[in-house]
């Protein structure tokens, strides 16, 4: 039960962080270049979380099969 909550904690967060990437630039707060450089920082802090996420759900599906997705019966 713990793990499912878990699993689905990390499912919300990947999918939080991904939005926050897919932000196109035009929607985000205008910057100066000086700013550029922390946006490029906070993406690459982004992709680092999105990645720890990932390999998180990873290793709990792996060690609970249970939280993973369904997925239909084969076709015979």
């Amino acid at each position: 039960m713990q793990a499912a909550i878990l699993a689905r904690m990390l499912r919300d967060t990947i999918t939080e962080i991904s939005g926050q990437l897919d932000t196109p630039p035009h929607r985000r707060r205008p910057s100066a270049s000086r700013n550029r450089h922390h946006r490029v920082r906070r993406d690459a802090d982004l992709r680092r979380e999105l990645h720890e996420a990932h390999q998180m759900l990873d290793n709990l599906r792996h060690r609970f099969p249970r939280t993973r997705p369904h997925s239909p019966a084969p076709l015979p």
